[in-house]
Parts: C-alpha cells; structure tokens; sequence
C-alpha cells in the first residue's frame, strides 16, 4: 500500500491538476484536505474505484451539509468494497442535541462504534508506562473577589428562578447552579427552550440572555485583570441604561435591579481605585503641611512628584493583582532554579523552554506583558504595578473620551433645537444639562453630613474627601452605578482636556531602534535567546498543540488556566518522547 515507500504525502493547494493525477495513479497514503478531494472526484481526476480506503479525522464534524458526508456518499456510488474509517478526539461534542452520535453513523455510513476512554485498560496501561507530573497549585480568591463571586452566583440564582417561573410547562430542573461552572451552560438553557424558542416571550429570551451574561462575568472574573473586568461591567450598565436610539431603556435586565449586582459593581470599582467627591471647606494646616515635608526629606522624594500627571486628583488607585501572577512568578523562580540544578544531559530529548498555556489570546498578552514588566524584587502582591498603573491610565483615558463623546452629543442636541424656538425647545434642549447639574447639586448636597453648629453641606475638617457611591435612593442593584459612572467620565472629560495640552510627547521608536543599532555594545547583546531564558505563551487549540509540543519539546509546561483536553495531550507527548522522564 505504500507504507514505506513512498510513504505518506501531502497535497496541497500548490499542487496542480496534472500533478495531482500522476501522484493518485502511483498510489500509496495520501494526506488530502476535504475540499481538494470532493472537486478531484467530481472531475474525475482520482480513480474511486482503486481507492482501498479512506480514514476521516474529527468526525465529530461531520453533518449532513458537511463536505466529508458529500464525499463519502460520492465514495459508496462507485467503491462498495474499501473500508472507512472515523477517528475524533473529542467525543464530548457527541453528546449536544437529539442522538448526535446517531446522525454521525448514518452520515459515515459505518455500523460499529469503538469507545476508549482514558480508563480503558490498554490505554491506561500504556499512558502510564511514563506517567507525566502534574502538580495542581490551588490559588485562593481575594475578599473582593469572593465577594463577586458570591454575588454573581445569586444573581444566577435568581435569573434561574425566574426563567423556571416563566415556563413552567417545561421542565428545566436539568439547570442549577452547579452546572453553570460549565463553558456550555448558556448553550444548555437554551437547547432546552430550542423546541419552542420560537414561542416564548421576550422576557423568557432575555432571562437567557442574562445567563449567558452571568457565565461570561464568572469566567472573566479568573481571567480579566481588575480594570479589564470593571470596564466589562460598566458596558453591561451602560448598554442597559439606554437603547441603541438613545432613549432610555425600559427592558432593562432584572438582575441589575438586585442587591448582587450592587455588590458586583462596588466591589469590582475597589479592586482598581477609589473615587472620592472633593468637599469644599477643607484647608490643609501648615503643620500637616510641614510634616508631609519632613517624611519627604527622610524618604529622599523632595522635589519628586508624588502622583503621575495623567492621575486626577480625586482618584487613589488601589491596584488589586489577581492571585494567579503572584503564583506564576513563584513556579517560574521555581523552574529557574531547577534548570540551574539539574541540566539537560548531551543527547537527550527536552529543552528547558518554558511553555504558559492559556485559554485565550487575551489572557496570553496579558501575561506577556506582565512578565516583561514585572519587578521581582517587590513585595508580593505588587510585582505588577507598573503593569496595573499602565492598565489604569488606558482605563482612564477610555472613560475620559466617553465623557468627551457625551458632551459633543449634547451640545449637538442643545443646537439642533434652533434659536427660533425659545419656549418649548429652550426647556427641552437646553435646560436638559441644567436639569443634570441640578439633580446632582441636588445629590451632593444631601450626601452631605450636617455638623452641629454649621449650615448644612458643611463637612468635618478632619476628612477631605468621601468616597463615591450608587444612588441608591431611586433604584437599587448595579443601575443604582450609572450615575456615577456618568458623572466620573464627565470629571474625566475635563481633566483630559486640561490636561492634553501639556501631554508629554511619546518616543519615537523608529528613533529608539535607530540609536539601539547604532550602540557600540549591539552585536555582545544580539543574537538567539538560550531555550532557559525564552518563556513560550501560548493559547489552546486544536491539533497544532500537538505539533508545538514535538518542536519545542519543553520539559516544564505551566497551564495558567487548566484544561483537560491538553493533559491528555501531555500524557501521549510524554508517553511518545522516551528518556523526557529522565531528563
């Protein structure tokens, strides 16, 4: 058959037609892609007849509307006598809809089916002949985010209910909030309304919505750094707050109404800052003023600036890392010291490359850029903080040019209303920022605490500033934030604009690299990184992780963010890489 000689050989789309004709008529195994083959057997280029055998990788895909069942109905036409077989590693997609695995046969035309899991004996046997050593590091949530995570399992609760209340001819006891832990889940509520999806309300179609809203905030809250995941949900407000026409929205969703969702949004404001109203009134003594020198002298930071310039004043970042980084930095320290302690011996397979596997490409540059500019010498919990002080001057300049938006909006509403008319168009279109000014006057005021002995809205002396929160006297849960959330990007609007005009211009880099070629020191420093200095990040895929584990043969592989599939394919690298173990 051509096992040997010539061996497998691959077709490509580099190949011609006549090409293509000569290589099928020498025979042997051929490695071809589904839309190659389909128009090669269409035109006749490739002899059906003669073909022993066709072997269809990842029949998890194969549908009725797929190419792959096309060509097999096209193969059985002519060649009743050669085999067919079906391979897929990922039996789980088998297990989605109304008899999958049944509909897959038919299409494939094959009548038996061979199952092996992971505990079957022979593969158990021949997995573990070199067993691969996984070390499993649980990493504890800070306060904070066990206080979101409580609050956003609530608000599933409450979501669940609700979608059971509204349908209760259906049965939907299949959802609780264990299985909302799964990447399916949203795909699961919704698989059970799929029969008459087409007859529920929109309130029913909106709780499932919400649910997949509610898993996407759990997953991000692992994976998103503090500002990413604030920004997320401030887009989760803002796009229930008013509709795509910008009227307000009336079909808000219920789980923002609730107490969770405050928690939800304080809560994950605190992680990155805190935001104060500056009170009027306060005057700084000249001995506080004296002492704040003093510490300054025995610091050495006389004459420094104290916060950066793009900071506003009434914003003191609080910066929270995610428990993962601190851990990833200890594994790397760890790794590094095993290198040094035990190398690689001369003719054996690994390198001590580092390989950071991760589930998505966000998640992969947020770790690259952590690690280049971490400092490993600062306490824990802080090696990031000039990655995070980056983070928190994107996050505010990107709220600084919402606000910026909104103030262009309306003041093109306030002059399309036209000077002619002066009664009914003055109160609808100019007096709207006015009414806004008033109600938060109006709220400033009585936030406000009353000393004894002065006139209301006159603070302590002692505190300069109090800490920005919802409103919670109009409506509760996260909307209770939009105010807030306005009022800081119209802070922000103006703070940029003062502040834009004295910006320090960026480097430029094409310069940089200029002066960098130029150095007298360039060719000491140039030239390919060593495999144990080189960290490889990487997200999951499919079959191309098996191809990057044979290239780069790595000898430590950390998943920041574990996946089942990949230790699988970690045991069959380890069990097809002899004397790994022994290096």
């Amino acid at each position: 058959m051509g096992c040997r000689r010539p061996g497998l050989r691959i077709v490509t789309f580099e190949m011609g037609s006549k090409e293509r004709q000569d290589l099928y008529r020498q025979g042997g195994l051929i490695s071809i892609t589904s839309r190659i083959l389909v128009v090669d057997m269409l035109l006749s280029d490739i002899p059906v007849e003669t073909i022993s055998g066709i072997i269809v990788l990842h029949a998890e895909r194969v549908t009725p509307q797929s190419t792959e069942a096309f060509i097999i109905r096209l193969y059985r036409q002519k060649n009743t006598e050669g085999f067919l077989k079906a391979f897929s590693d990922e039996p789980e997609h088998m297990t989605v809809g109304f008899s999958p695995l049944k509909d897959i046969m038919k299409e494939l035309q094959v009548r038996n089916v061979h199952i092996y899991p992971r505990f079957h004996e022979t593969i158990k046997e021949s997995l573990e002949r070199r067993k691969a050593d996984v070390v499993q590091i649980a990493v504890p949530m800070t306060s904070y985010m066990k206080d979101i995570h409580g609050a956003i399992i609530q608000c599933i609760e409450g979501t669940l209910s609700d979608l059971k209340r509204n349908n209760t001819e259906l049965n939907l006891d299949d959802l609780n909030v264990q299985s909302a832990y799964f990447r399916n889940f949203d795909i699961m509520a919704k698989r059970q309304l799929n029969s008459v999806w087409h007859r529920v309300a929109f309130r029913t179609k909106q709780l499932v919505g919400d649910l997949a809203t509610l898993r996407r905030l759990l997953n991000y809250l692992l994976s998103y750094d503090p500002l990413g995941f604030q920004a997320y949900v401030e887009t989760i407000i803002a796009s229930n707050s008013t509709t795509a026409a910008g009227q307000p929205n009336h079909n808000r969703s219920a789980w923002l109404s609730s107490d969770p969702a405050h928690i939800i949004f304080q809560s994950a404001r605190r992680r990155c800052f805190v935001s104060s109203k500056l009170m009027k009134g306060n005057v700084v003594s000249t001995a506080q003023t004296e002492s704040w020198d003093v510490l300054d002298e025995i610091s050495g930071t006389v004459g420094m600036p104290s916060r950066p310039s793009w900071l506003p004043e009434n914003i003191a970042p609080i910066l929270e890392e995610p428990p993962k980084w601190e851990t990833l930095v200890e594994t790397l320290m760890e790794i590094e010291d095993l290198i040094m302690r035990y190398p690689v011996p001369t003719g054996h397979p690994g390198t001590n490359t580092v390989l950071i596997m991760c589930s998505s490409d966000r998640t992969c540059n947020q770790i690259r850029e952590f690690l280049s500019s971490m400092d490993p010498t600062a306490k824990p919990g802080s090696k990031g903080r000039k990655f995070m002080e980056s983070r928190l001057r994107s996050y505010l300049f990107w709220k600084g040019k919402l606000g910026q938006e909104g103030k262009r909006r309306d003041e093109g509403d306030s002059s399309n209303n036209g000077p002619n008319s002066a009664g009914t168009s003055a109160e609808s279109g100019m007096s709207e920022a006015l009414k806004r000014k008033d109600a938060r006057m109006k709220e400033r005021q009585g936030s406000r605490r009353r000393v004894r002995g002065g006139p209301p809205g006159s603070a302590g002396a002692s505190s300069a500033a109090v800490e920005r929160s919802a409103d919670q006297s109009s409506r509760s849960g996260a909307m209770g934030g939009e105010g807030v959330i306005k009022e800081e990007a119209e802070e922000l609007a103006t703070f940029l604009d003062g502040v834009e005009s004295t910006a320090i211009d960026m480097p430029d880099l094409g310069l940089l690299t200029q002066m960098a070629l130029e150095a007298d020191d360039f060719d000491e420093h140039y030239g390919l990184v060593q495999p144990e200095h080189s960290v490889v990040v990487r997200s999951y895929s499919d079959d191309t992780d098996d191809r990057v584990l044979s290239e780069i043969k790595p000898r430590f592989i950390i998943m920041y963010e574990p996946k089942l599939d990949f230790v699988r394919r970690i045991e069959v690298y380890r069990s097809s890489t002899p004397g790994l173990a022994q290096s």
